[in-house]
């Protein structure tokens, strides 16, 4: 039976090594570590690089990476456009680095005056970003996979999600389950992993009541995740899944991975 590798991300208010550290005992087989401020900036994270490196090897783990999500890849201001990716490359400069495997890239989704002009533009900044940011992450052996956001607005919804993933050669999808479900429920969870099921290679899975993005525990609220890891299961899908759980107590992390492997049939 196909089985995908399980982790968790770290603490946003602790550095990259703290944050293993609280979650090591738990029987992750990765950590998703954020390659942002305050503690987990490139600058920051090769002060810990050696210290870093040791913790994966002696603890029999891998590391994905998560940047901002907040990066204005698409700005209509040229300057500020290719400031942003050249952060994202330095980003895929200090995974290669770290030995991360995939890297979170978000699309932009900053909300502009209504008129198609405008949508258009912003649609094209993303490619050409994404492109020159995948293209990248190629050249220096990390995987940059796409992640979908919650927006109730027609911008950046499925349709121009879509267009993106289809619109960059080679580029990767992360489907979050969570960001999915908000607004619009189950029927459009399942609209995004029919859809991208050929290109996803990472998902994070949370809970929330499709409202607003809670990222609690799995079974906390309304997110039906039997069904999810039944369509995983007979997809055959067996990449990698990210418990983002925003807890202060780090058994809940645990708490939900054992949840989804009881789903999945194993102990």
């Amino acid at each position: 039976m196909s089985l995908p590798k399980f982790g968790a991300s770290t603490d946003l208010f602790k550095t990259a090594l703290e944050g293993m550290k609280e979650l090591q005992g738990y029987g992750f087989d990765f950590f998703e570590i954020l390659v942002q401020e305050p503690f987990g900036t490139p600058g920051k994270l090769m002060k810990e690089q050696k210290e870093i490196i040791e913790f994966v090897k002696e603890n029999n783990l891998f590391l994905l990476g998560h940047p901002p999500h907040w990066g204005e890849i698409a700005s209509m201001h040229e300057g500020i456009r290719k400031a942003w990716v050249n952060e994202y490359k330095e980003s895929i400069e200090i995974s290669q680095k770290l030995g991360i495997k995939k890297l979170v890239v978000h699309p932009h989704t900053k909300k502009y005056p209504k008129g198609e002009s405008f949508e258009e533009e912003m649609r094209e900044n993303n490619i050409q970003s994404l492109t020159e940011i995948n293209d990248y992450g190629k050249d220096h052996g990390v995987t940059i996979v796409l992640e979908n956001v919650p927006r109730k607005e027609s911008v950046f919804g499925f349709g121009d999600f879509k267009h993106l993933a289809d619109n960059v050669d080679g580029l990767k999808v992360l489907i979050d389950i969570g960001h999915a479900h908000i607004y619009y429920g189950m029927d459009n969870v399942f609209k995004y992993l029919k859809a991208f099921m050929p290109k996803i290679d990472h998902l994070h899975f949370h809970d929330n009541y499709g409202e607003e993005d809670d990222h609690l525990p799995i079974g906390a609220c309304s997110i039906d995740y039997k069904s999810v890891v039944e369509f995983l299961k007979k997809k055959k899908y067996d990449k990698t899944i990210t418990f983002e759980i925003f807890t202060k107590d780090k058994d809940y992390a645990s708490i939900s991975m054992q949840k989804i492997k009881g789903m999945w049939g194993v102990k």
